[in-house]
């Protein structure tokens, strides 16, 4: 996936770009090694919700509320042991522990740290995430792509919404789910 997303992004002019990779813990060194293939610059991110499973049952083990991930800095170069990054790839003042109270803040954080306004943010296997949303709210371009169409049809229904509530020439024409 990492190398269709690289051969994408390169067949689109960008040969610089960030990847964020959701990992479990036992597919984390794998994934890992798999993303080394491509580049040397490779960081383990946590993401912490305060809100994460709060309504679930207790189940007697600790509440889970971190999802680990992985970052991949792409940039000519990249795959050479010893290789510096060209330049800024992620926003100042952010660490590899996201800390946020809900998952909305969660995902303006990711948007903002790993993009800057007008550019373009894909979110492949996005199921039920806003991701895409955030990131056109913070001014970004965003494609969300998931096998699901419930989840594509989910997001049209919240964002035709969101229009109706906040636009009235929008118009109700559905353009956003597309079967292949």
């Amino acid at each position: 996936m990492a190398i269709g997303v690289k051969t994408l992004n390169l067949s689109a002019g960008l040969d610089k770009f960030v990847l964020l990779v959701g990992t479990g813990f036992r597919n984390l060194k794998m994934n890992a090694e798999g993303l080394e293939k491509l580049t040397k610059h490779v960081q383990y991110v946590t993401f912490h919700r305060e809100d994460a499973n709060k309504d679930e049952p207790p189940t007697g083990k600790l509440r889970e509320t971190i999802s680990l991930f992985l970052v991949a800095y792409i940039f000519p170069g990249c795959e050479v042991p010893g290789s510096t990054l060209p330049e800024r790839m992620v926003a100042d003042g952010y660490t590899t522990c996201f800390r946020c109270d809900s998952i909305a803040k969660l995902e303006s954080s990711i948007i903002d740290c790993f993009s800057e306004k007008g550019e373009w943010v894909l979110d492949i296997f996005s199921e039920r995430r806003k991701l895409a949303l955030a990131a056109m709210e913070m001014g970004r371009n965003a494609i969300a792509v998931t096998p699901d169409k419930e989840d594509l049809e989910n997001l049209g229904d919240y964002l035709r919404t969101l229009a109706m509530q906040n636009d009235d020439s929008y118009s109700t024409i559905d353009g956003l789910v597309s079967e292949y």
